[in-house]
């Protein structure tokens, strides 16, 4: 850089990017004496600083500007809400009420780090209103910690209001201040961690150090793709060339230890909750293509075709051709500069912001693949490199401009002309259709998440709002309901696998409730669906009111005792367990333990509707009733109903034997005029 530091004494402090000799004259790094650049001269001696305070104004007030556009997308479509976001909610709400990180299903919350919780619990139970104000001012802060950072070492103004502007206006930064989601709190944190670095590696001073720290810890605490920042910034100060060793291991360990310790603490007690996490089916290259496909997105440009042919429009083509014809001559002077003056030190804040792109990459996608960051979320995940990016683009704009302040003796040049030109028309063709492109991926977003008319307008919902259901609630949408404070003393989450689902409402308490929602994101996932849940399950279904978005089922744990009962039965038939059929006829018979199996496949409805019997002879005479000793045996009839279960076309049925030794068993099933069928067999 050639723009002179002001000093605390208020002595002009040089350049970072230059020497003196013995008599104090600036000498660049070829040896030969630096010619100041004029206007850098000039504003050091009329007062740089009233420059940094303007900018710094200008800075606060585009921060603004972002901030209420932020917070006007939010109340016009949102917030958007992901499965994470109902988890950072729920957990918000639990923790204003003094329960601890616990989400709406009772679940402890593992889905991120704590910060951003913690940050929504300051709305109370109204986490979810504050999440849009809250998004809205770190985003308005991403900007303002950038903004500040160029007014103080850019000397171009239109660099560094370029910069804001392209931030203010940014689809990516504005796309992910939309959601409920950990990411304007990254990005915010990142830019603060990474500007405060390289303040301290320009000065040195404790009050940087203590800056980065802090931001970096936060950064890692909003998200686990987070520690790029705090791991990046470590890796700035530990080759810090300036200071003597050992003081750039104490520098960068301090910034790690003050990220390390509470993230520790974190990991510490999710593995004592929990030592498993989720699994996605996505590989690391994978997720790294899809996370590098979404940069190329960020330089889309286009005007909408109409505009062209108006008057407006027929000029900004003009100069847009104009000036796109003079950018490569003025890229081949801007190289040509460059490579006469070899300054690297020039390029080492640009290398700043850059070098966390890398680091962020990598570690983003690791963490997606290890199970710390939901994929789904692949979008979102470059927005914090945005920001970072966009400053080392307005620094390499400064070194364009300083060539040509110094080629023209501080006056304007072509060249200059056309970058100037080309950069507004660029992020012109971004603003209009990239704040388009913004809305309709909301609306979209609004039509198929969570966030989604059918949620917020769910006749499921307000009904169970107003009568609110007693006992335990089970749904695949369990973190919707505690959203929406709809009645329910406990929200438990379904299992995924039907074996599982099984055994899970097997235990729960009678009375207890199960909501599936239609057409919920992520019902894919499940292996089951209402139909099979009733049929096999034998739950009751409750058609409480006229709706289509969820059927609402009440667990009776009567039937549904017998429905796991069957299960069993079913499946020692299947597996060959009971054996082979004791008799064979209309049905198979099996004795298995103490019961008798009738089963038959393939069987229809009008196989069960006669009466069965069944004659046990015991093995010990004295063990019959005394109305029975005269018969020799045990008998009655009974129906199939209420016993017997017909399912996917087979029939099964269950008979519990006496408590005795049995040595034969007769049975069948008759009519008013005979018999239809029988058979006997000895048990042994």
């Amino acid at each position: 850089m050639t723009q002179e530091e002001p000093k605390t004494g208020g002595e002009a402090a040089l350049p970072r990017d230059s020497s003196t000799d013995g008599a104090g004259v600036p000498v660049a790094s070829g040896g030969e004496a630096a010619l100041p650049d004029a206007a850098a001269a000039q504003g050091a001696e009329a007062g740089g600083g009233e420059f940094i305070s303007e900018f710094t104004l200008f800075a606060a007030t585009m921060g603004v500007i972002g901030a209420v556009l932020a917070l006007l997308r939010g109340i016009t479509y949102g917030p958007a809400l992901s499965s994470d976001s109902l988890e950072y909610v729920t957990t918000a709400r639990s923790l204003a009420a003094g329960g601890g990180f616990v989400d709406g299903a009772g679940a402890a919350y593992t889905a991120g780090p704590p910060l951003y919780p913690l940050l929504l619990a300051l709305g109370g139970q109204d986490a979810l209103a504050f999440a849009a104000p809250l998004n809205a001012v770190l985003f308005g802060l991403t900007i303002f910690f950038a903004g500040r950072y160029l007014g103080r070492w850019v000397e171009s103004r239109f660099a560094a209001a370029w910069a804001c502007a392209a931030l203010t206006f940014s689809v990516p930064l504005g796309d992910a201040a939309f959601w409920v989601s950990p990411e304007p709190l990254t990005m915010a944190a990142a830019m603060l961690a990474l500007t405060q670095a390289d303040e301290f590696l320009r000065s040195g001073r404790t009050r940087f150090l203590i800056a980065v720290a802090a931001a970096g810890a936060a950064a890692w605490q909003s998200s686990y793709a987070g520690v790029a920042a705090p791991l990046f910034a470590g890796m700035l100060l530990l080759f810090r060339r300036e200071a003597a060793w050992p003081r750039p291991a104490r520098d960068a360990g301090i910034v790690w230890a003050a990220a390390a310790l509470p993230m520790a603490a974190w990991a510490a007690r999710n593995y004592a909750i929990s030592a498993s996490r989720v699994e996605y089916d996505y590989s690391l290259a994978a997720l790294a293509r899809n996370f590098a496909g979404v940069l190329p997105t960020w330089t889309d440009f286009h005007l909408p075709a109409p505009e062209l042919f108006s008057p407006v429009g027929i000029v900004l083509a003009l100069a847009a051709v104009g000036a796109a014809a003079l950018l490569p001559w003025a890229a081949w002077r801007f190289v040509e500069c460059e490579w006469r003056e070899r300054n690297f030190a020039a390029w080492r804040s640009a290398g700043v912001f850059v070098g966390f792109a890398p680091v962020y990459f990598v570690t983003a996608a690791a963490a997606a693949a290890a199970g710390a960051l939901d994929p789904e979320a692949q979008p979102r995940w470059p927005a914090p490199l945005y920001a970072p990016l966009t400053v080392a683009a307005g620094l390499a704009l400064e070194r364009f401009f300083h060539h040509e302040r110094k080629r023209a003796e501080g006056r304007a040049s072509v060249p200059a002309a056309a970058l100037m030109t080309a950069l507004c028309l660029w992020t012109a063709g971004q603003v209009a259709p990239g704040s388009q492109a913004i809305v309709q991926a909301n609306r979209e977003g609004v039509e198929t998440g969570w966030s989604a008319p059918r949620w917020t307008d769910s006749m499921t919902l307000k009904h169970i709002e107003q009568n609110p259901l007693e006992g335990e609630v089970y749904s695949n949408a369990p973190l919707l309901l505690a959203l929406r404070n709809a009645g329910g003393e406990r929200y438990r989450p379904l299992r995924r696998s039907f074996v599982g689902l099984e055994s899970q409402l097997g235990a729960a308490a009678d009375g207890a409730w199960l909501i599936w929602f239609n057409d919920a994101p992520g019902n894919d996932l499940f292996d089951y669906g209402p139909e099979r849940m009733s049929g096999w399950l034998g739950l009751d279904e409750k058609r409480l009111f006229p709706a289509d978005d969820a059927v609402v089922y009440t667990v009776n744990q009567e039937a549904l005792s017998r429905m796991l009962e069957y299960r069993t039965v079913y499946g020692a038939v299947v597996s060959g367990k009971a054996g082979e059929p004791l008799m064979r006829d209309v049905f198979d018979v099996y004795h298995w333990r103490d019961s008798v199996i009738y089963f038959k496949e393939p069987c229809a409805a009008e196989d069960t509707e006669e009466r069965f019997f069944i004659h046990v002879y015991p093995t010990d005479a004295a063990d019959l009733s005394e109305d029975r000793k005269q018969y020799g045996f045990a008998g009655e009839s009974f129906y199939f109903e209420g016993k017997g279960m017909i399912e996917d076309g087979r029939c099964l049925m269950l008979y519990s034997l006496p408590g005795y030794g049995v040595e034969m068993l007769r049975t069948g099933q008759l009519t008013d005029q005979g018999g239809i069928w029988s058979a006997e067999a000895m048990t042994r």
